[in-house]
């Protein structure tokens, strides 16, 4: 287990949220997050900010994605809003560090 996958899970245990819970308020099914925790699949670049502020963590924690766009300065320092990544980001830089991790 990876350390997102880690924190993702930690996360979820110390503020009691269920999978369900946590698949209802991000808007993507139980499935899905029941990935996310057992690390079969990473938490997305453009779910890492809504997951974050439900779990009152930082995304770059919870998300390799984000965690490397941000390192990279593809994501400002002060991060995004959940719902406002960009699809497509400006630099080949930032688009070969999303890359990486997208599968």
């Amino acid at each position: 287990m990876d350390k997102y996958t880690r924190a993702l899970k930690e996360a979820m245990e110390s503020s009691a949220v269920r999978t369900t819970d946590l698949a209802r308020k991000v808007g993507v099914i139980d499935n899905y997050v029941s990935q996310w925790r057992s690390g079969r699949r990473p938490v997305p670049v453009e779910r890492a900010p809504k997951v974050g502020e439900i779990l009152n963590v930082p995304p770059e924690r919870i998300s390799e994605a984000y965690d490397r766009l941000l390192r990279s300065g593809c994501i400002p320092k002060e991060g995004f809003s959940a719902g406002s990544i960009p699809k497509r980001f400006p630099s080949s830089r930032c688009a070969s560090a999303i890359q990486i991790v997208r599968p």
